[in-house]
């Protein structure tokens, strides 16, 4: 009988020693992926759009009038541009060049400071 009694008290020991641990467990988990969460909301913000401030535009090799240029490319000047902002400019540059003159060369842009550079590589 005291050995039962033992073995009862023994295993019940052991039960609630498991228990403790496994809830232990459970809560670290959670905290973990909260952590994960909160690392990967900032990572987000911080790797957002990224944007310059142009202020000017510069294009070599591009042979543009003063009309065409104020009309394609002034509007961009003195703004905050993201990749993709610039990425419009170059496409839409890119097809009035080709309608201008039936050859479109390509664009590359490199950006120094607050300037965009914008130059005519032929394809």
């Amino acid at each position: 009988m005291i050995k039962k009694i033992f073995l009862l008290v023994f295993l019940t020991g052991i039960s609630a020693v498991s228990f403790a641990q496994v809830q232990t467990s459970l809560s670290q988990v959670e905290r973990s992926q909260e952590l994960i969460n909160e690392n990967e909301s900032l990572r987000k913000r911080v790797e957002g759009p990224e944007k310059n401030f142009i202020k000017e535009i510069i294009l070599i090799g591009i042979n543009l009038s003063e009309k065409r240029f104020k009309e394609l490319i002034s509007p961009y000047e003195k703004r905050w541009l993201s990749k993709y902002d610039i990425r419009l400019i170059v496409d839409s540059l890119e097809n009035a060049l080709k309608k201008d003159s039936g050859q479109a060369p390509e664009i590359s842009y490199e950006v120094k400071g607050q300037q965009l550079i914008l130059k005519a590589e032929a394809k």
